[in-house]
């Protein structure tokens, strides 16, 4: 992280250059994974003994180890790292060793699925010294078949009237997804956030407490992909109860349902804890189609398409999204402003939690989240888009075609519109900006310039009608109504404005020989930024064609192409 951060917009000579920038972060991280080898070959023995210190403690106390096993299980969850956590005690002799058909066998999981394939017991007879092989997994049953579902009626229970039927379809999805599959994360990220204590004061104890239990009681029902009822009937019920002992899990989860209903009722009124349903803000409800889908007499949207479209509206709008993509049970996008997301909107979607970090989003889904980005990928390859200064309204490409042409005047007297490179350097396609709201075109058509020095003309006749706060982006509109930004620099509003002397003010009349601008190209690469001067058209919607013929080196003010207006 540290190494993208300080090398991701890194210029490399022009002889070197296509390793410049984000490629070049992947051979500085080789070079440091060899550095940081060396180094770990001498640190690394430690820390492993420490591993497996900690796994030999738990391993060798019982019930209280595994009580602890399960809550540090439980608790690491959120981070994603009790991967490195529990493989030990499933796959290696941390969890455990059996004589199985004759075979030493090593690990938990492996042990039970070894019995498991001979007919024999999955448990061992209760000896506190050491933990039994199903005490590893059968603990996780109890809460998540019978106190998850209940902590989701829970909440639902809590929530405020006007907000129930929102509430509803979140808790019932997520309080089904764990029963069937174990998938906790969109109940857990839905109040994780909201009050740590219920996520690692109460459920991570609940986890530890279930796991001693059914160790105690030597419950030998094992775990393939996560605790729920699929796995519990194909590991638990049908090897009968002879060899798994599952019917203690009934009545433990039973009560662990109660208990767990109670705690969250109890927690969220005697703090008013805002989980879903109880938030402060205006109601959040279903979007319905007339608000947010423009709709010409005749064309249907099928259920997925209306879906994507709330999702992607919820985003900020089909130009607010820079990419998408989805791990197990989350989308993740990167947005181009996160001001614009509504949580509210996505809520209503069905998600059950949202994380921000700057632009990027996480919206979790569970286990549908792969169907829900397969969806909106098509919605987008369909051309249809969200926009969001119009609020809730969807453009279908089709129906843009079949719009009335505009008047036969304006159709018949078309104009071209000459454009001039904005500075001294070389000009490029939008393609080869290093950004990525640029390159693919997000905000509007146009060409950059890699400036040899910091005189920036205006790349058109027009008046200023803007002019950003932090100086680096000036606004244009040309007597045909074409709007031109000239946007100086990649990621430099973080610079506050300090590398730039705006020479224009708005209202003000300028033509392709008036300087608009100055830009500090030393202290913007000081500052690890490109220098890219960015011309963009942003309401290509009036533009039949966009023609930019001069690239290459070129001085200031001269001609490189031309705009065909509708």
């Amino acid at each position: 992280a540290y190494l993208h951060k300080r090398f991701y917009k890194i210029n490399l000579p022009d002889s070197l250059s296509f390793f410049s920038g984000t490629r070049f972060v992947p051979i500085i991280c080789a070079v440091a994974g060899v550095v940081l080898g060396f180094i770990f070959a001498f640190l690394w023995p430690y820390v492993a003994y420490g591993i497996s210190t900690l796994g030999t403690v738990i391993a060798n106390l019982g019930p209280v180890g595994t009580f602890i096993y399960a809550y540090i299980y439980r608790a690491l969850i959120p981070l994603g790292l009790h991967h490195v956590f529990y493989l030990p005690f499933w796959q290696t002799s941390l969890g455990g060793t059996a004589i199985v058909a004759g075979e030493l066998v090593e690990g938990a999981q492996n042990i039970i699925f070894a019995r498991l394939s001979v007919g024999e017991p999955t448990y061992s007879l209760l000896n506190l010294t050491g933990a039994n092989p199903g005490g590893y997994f059968s603990g996780w049953y109890p809460l998540m078949m019978f106190a998850y579902p209940a902590i989701a009626l829970a909440m639902y229970k809590m929530a405020k009237p006007e907000k129930k039927v929102q509430a509803k379809g979140i808790f019932f999805t997520a309080a089904l997804t764990s029963l069937l599959t174990g998938i906790t994360e969109p109940l857990e990220f839905s109040f994780l956030f909201v009050s740590p204590f219920l996520y690692f004061g109460v459920v991570c104890i609940l986890a530890g407490i279930s796991a001693a239990i059914c160790n105690i009681l030597a419950v030998g029902v094992g775990v393939t992909f996560s605790a729920g009822i699929i796995d519990f009937i194909l590991y638990g019920i049908l090897p009968g109860n002879d060899i798994t002992h599952w019917l203690y899990i009934i009545p433990i989860g039973i009560v662990y349902a109660v208990i767990g209903y109670f705690l969250f009722i109890f927690f969220i009124k005697k703090f008013d804890l805002k989980t879903p349903g109880r938030e402060d803000d205006e109601e959040v409800r279903l979007i319905n189609k007339a608000e947010y889908l423009a709709h010409k007499e005749g064309v249907k949207y099928s259920k997925d398409d209306e879906l994507s479209a709330q999702i992607i509206l919820g985003l900020g709008g089909s130009d607010n999204l820079v990419s998408i993509d989805n791990c197990a049970t989350r989308l993740r996008v990167t947005v181009d402003d996160p001001n614009k997301v509504n949580e509210g909107i996505l809520k209503a979607s069905g998600s059950a939690g949202i994380l921000r970090k700057g632009k990027s989003i996480q919206v979790i889904y569970g286990g549908k989240v792969v169907n829900i980005r397969t969806n909106i990928d098509e919605f987008m390859s369909k051309g249809y888009k969200v926009k969001f200064d119009s609020a809730k309204e969807v453009e279908n490409p089709k129906e843009v075609e079949e719009k009335p042409k505009q008047e036969d005047k304006q159709e018949k007297s078309k104009e071209t519109l000459d454009i001039y490179s904005v500075a001294a350097g070389t000009v490029i396609n939008l393609e080869q900006v290093k950004d990525e709201v640029f390159s693919q075109k997000v905000m509007g058509d146009g060409y950059a310039v890699q400036p040899s020095n910091g005189l920036i003309y205006s790349p058109v006749s027009g008046s200023i009608i803007s002019i950003f706060p932090t100086k680096h982006a000036i606004g244009i509109k040309t007597e045909q109504g074409i709007e031109i930004l000239v946007h100086m620099g990649i990621d430099t509003v973080d610079l506050k404005g300090e590398p730039f002397e705006v020479l224009v003010k708005e209202g003000e009349i300028v033509t392709h020989n008036s300087i608009i601008a100055k830009m500090s190209l030393d202290d913007i690469k000081k500052a690890s930024k490109y220098t890219d001067v960015i011309v963009l058209v942003t309401n290509m919607d009036i533009v039949s064609k966009l023609d930019i013929t001069g690239l290459g080196d070129k001085i200031a003010k001269e001609k490189i192409g031309n705009i065909l207006i509708k």
